[in-house]
């Protein structure tokens, strides 16, 4: 049985809405991320990370052939022309890489791929610490399947589990949550 109101997660708390029903027809379930943000890692030899906008003059091969390493699946046809890149995260020989892109006017981190001669050393970890610490908002998705959902629960204020998706969230205001998560959970896969 439906309920005729909701508390919804937002930076102050919960937040009572009578929206129920259309939320709980969409398949939300919130969840109250850590939100302990990422620790760093610190090694020796760990590299820089860089920030470009847009797509610039990076080699647009290297990130291809990294994100499709990564994930064992072919990237998008025409995925880096699409002119929709806010900033591109990497560390200066492309072992490690995220994208973000904007969803609705919120920073969305579209791919974060890290090759597998370097998974392991916390390329992952930084690239998602220097991610949250460059945006105030942030929204991101995951396949239930991702290995790197315990990190990104660890980094989230809140999650809300739509459709086959994991959605994260830092510091969204209450009127931004359900139209994200609708928007994210629609969006077409990048890896094929």
């Amino acid at each position: 049985m439906l309920t005729s109101a909701l508390h919804v997660p937002t930076k102050r708390g919960l937040i009572y809405t009578p929206q129920a029903e259309a939320v709980l027809n969409l398949g939300f379930a919130f969840k109250k991320g850590l939100g302990e943000g990422i620790s760093r890692a610190n090694g020796a030899n760990m590299p820089k990370v860089l920030v470009s906008v847009g797509t610039g003059n990076l080699d647009k091969n290297e990130m291809s052939a990294v994100i499709e390493q990564a994930f064992g699946k072919k990237l998008v046809s025409g995925y880096f022309e699409r002119g929709d890149i806010l900033h591109i995260f990497h560390y200066p020989n492309y072992e490690g890489l995220a994208i973000v892109k904007q969803l609705g006017g919120i920073p969305y981190l579209d791919k974060l791929a890290v090759a597998n001669n370097a998974k392991g050393i916390g390329m992952g970890k930084n690239l998602i610490a220097e991610i949250i610490d460059y945006y105030y908002k942030l929204l991101w998705r995951a396949s239930p399947e991702n290995p790197a959902n315990c990190m990104y629960f660890k980094a989230c204020q809140w999650t809300a589990t739509v459709g086959n998706w994991n959605i994260y969230w830092i510091n969204l205001e209450m009127g931004e949550i359900l139209p994200a998560l609708v928007s994210a959970s629609l969006l077409e896969k990048p890896i094929v």
